[in-house]
């Protein structure tokens, strides 16, 4: 957060005035000088407080010395940091805009693929929605929950409920890329539904063979903490999952795979970050990077590189099943095990490569 500076400007030690014709004390070329600088400042301050966050992480790794990331530079790429979540309603295949909840009544309108639209509420299998100022109705299979805008390439992902099972509750998921100027499907995958909630995400990458990362995290409010980050490549309609990471963390007990993914910014830096989140590139508290540091050892091109860091631990309990505490009164935690993971990606699948801990692995991957 940027904190504004008010300043008072006071005559200088050494500043000479000058008085003029009508009597009114001249500021001296001194305090000119100052007076410039100072709204120069003001000027930076208030331009700074106009970025968005992403923008903000752009400048604060443009200031960042390289030197002191290792192997992190990586110099060959066109494609730039970005990260999207997936939001807003469309349409995932054409349908006439009903006047009512059936497909009997009257057709409003003529509605197609990737056409933008409000839901309004639901009834039964229908949606009633907004669409081209036009209020009526079209089938729940017709309409995704979620997508991510198109880019400067024209793509649009949709992300879609696709299968319910009998009972009515989700069973797919479909990731649907979309060419926006010829409107029409570039390719589709369909990903078995996890848990009960779920958001999309989508990051510019640096992985070999990867336009795009998309990731479906799977998130279940019965059980906090628990996450399920599924990690999908996009290139040229083709969907290919990567790998996928898993979060658990509760009063006492944790388990984590966690999975660092290349991403490139605009200095041309890569750096892992969790997830491929841009997001949570930097700790705005203190300023620092938190990406993964790559050891030197670890002999793989960075656009083929994939890491995951795998941890797990649980409280120590006494013979009554009671947990202990230490003498400050924290629950003690027992490690169940850890391991830094570093896979090579050749495209279309990992092989592991160095392992601080080949056989551990927490939960689930």
């Amino acid at each position: 957060m940027l904190i504004p500076v008010f300043l008072s400007l006071v005559a200088l030690p050494g500043c000479e005035t000058q008085e003029g014709s009508s009597g009114l004390i001249q500021p001296s070329a001194d305090e000119i000088a100052l007076m410039d600088s100072i709204e120069t400042a003001l000027v930076s301050i208030d331009s700074l407080n106009k970025l968005s966050e992403g923008d903000l992480i752009h400048l604060a790794n443009e200031q960042y010395q390289h030197e002191d990331y290792g192997n992190h530079t990586f110099n060959n790429s066109l494609r730039q940091v970005g990260f999207r979540y997936g939001w807003g309603s469309r349409l995932v295949a054409s349908t006439p805009l009903f006047s009512e909840a059936n497909d009997t009544s009257e057709h409003l309108a003529q509605l197609y693929l990737n056409t933008e639209l409000k839901v309004l509420a639901q009834q039964g299998d229908w949606k009633e929605v907004v669409c081209k100022g036009k209020t009526g109705f079209v089938p729940n299979r017709a309409v995704c929950e979620q997508h991510i805008p198109y880019d400067d390439e024209g793509i649009d992902f949709l992300i879609y409920t696709s299968k319910f099972h009998e009972g009515g509750w989700p069973q797919m998921v479909t990731m649907m890329a979309v060419d926006r100027i010829e409107n029409k499907v570039l390719g589709s995958l369909e990903v078995p539904f996890r848990v009960k909630e779920y958001w999309a995400s989508r990051s510019t990458s640096a992985l070999k063979n990867a336009e795009y990362i998309l990731t479906l995290n799977f998130t279940r409010s019965s059980c906090p903490g628990h996450t399920e980050n599924y990690h999908y490549a996009y290139k040229d309609g083709e969907f290919t999952e990567v790998s996928h990471s898993f979060g658990m963390g509760e009063v006492g007990y944790f388990s984590y795979n966690t999975v660092y993914l290349p991403v490139r910014f605009e200095n041309n830096h890569i750096l892992h970050l969790a997830n491929a989140n841009t997001q949570y590139a930097f700790n705005w508290s203190n300023g620092k990077l938190e990406s993964l540091l790559v050891p030197d050892s670890i002999d793989i091109p960075l656009d083929e590189l994939v890491v995951i860091k795998s941890a797990q631990g649980e409280p120590e309990f006494d013979k009554n099943g009671n947990s202990i505490f230490d003498e400050n009164g924290n629950e003690i935690i027992k490690d169940l095990g850890s391991a830094v993971h570093y896979y090579r990606w050749n495209g279309a699948t990992l092989e592991l490569y160095k392992s601080t801990n080949p056989d551990f692995m927490a939960g689930m991957i």
